[in-house]
């Protein structure tokens, strides 16, 4: 089976939760690497992992980024990274698969499902066989223990539970495999 490592450089995490009931506020991770070994084009028994820098957070807002590294939410001291490892992959129909797998988050380990397309492969210009994916799913961020919040005025919540990821990636076969 091939391998095929997470080119950073061509690789966004990105998140939202709803904010005051009715926007939401997106981040993203800077730092991440993984990998995906097996059949690009037929992800069913590949295994994938992610690891994910959790000080990298980037909202666009520094106060919030620095809010994101403390105990209230991340706890970067004490739980520097975020990862997941897939489990098993369903194909769902052309390019679509379900990817089971444990995400980890502060220490906790939940298992999510990935909405996964495959959005194809090429020979780059510098003549690296490349993959690419379009990822998404959702988390409750309590499950992991991120339960700061605020009450608003008229009722509700600052922050709602749900987070949605979304990730896109592209992957680099390792150059001695044929």
């Amino acid at each position: 089976m091939a391998t095929w490592h997470v080119d950073p450089s061509h690789t966004e995490v990105g998140f939202t939760v709803k904010h005051l009931q009715f926007s939401q506020v997106s981040g993203r991770f800077t730092d991440v690497s993984g990998k995906v070994v097996g059949d690009p084009e037929d992800l069913t028994s590949a295994k994938a992992t992610l690891e994910i820098n959790a000080a990298s957070v980037h909202t666009g807002s520094e106060d919030r980024d620095k809010h994101l590294l403390g105990d209230d939410f991340f706890a970067v001291d004490q739980y520097p990274t975020i990862t997941f490892t897939s489990k098993k992959v369903t194909k769902n129909g052309d390019d679509r698969y379900t990817m089971t797998g444990d995400i980890v988050i502060r220490g906790i380990t939940k298992e999510i499902d990935l909405d996964v397309e495959f959005r194809g492969r090429a020979i780059n210009p510098f003549d690296k066989d490349v993959a690419a994916y379009d990822i998404r799913g959702s988390i409750s961020r309590k499950d992991f223990g991120i339960m700061w919040n605020m009450p608003l005025p008229a009722g509700g919540f600052l922050l709602d539970d749900e987070v949605k990821l979304h990730i896109t990636t592209q992957t680099a076969r390792e150059q001695d495999e044929s």
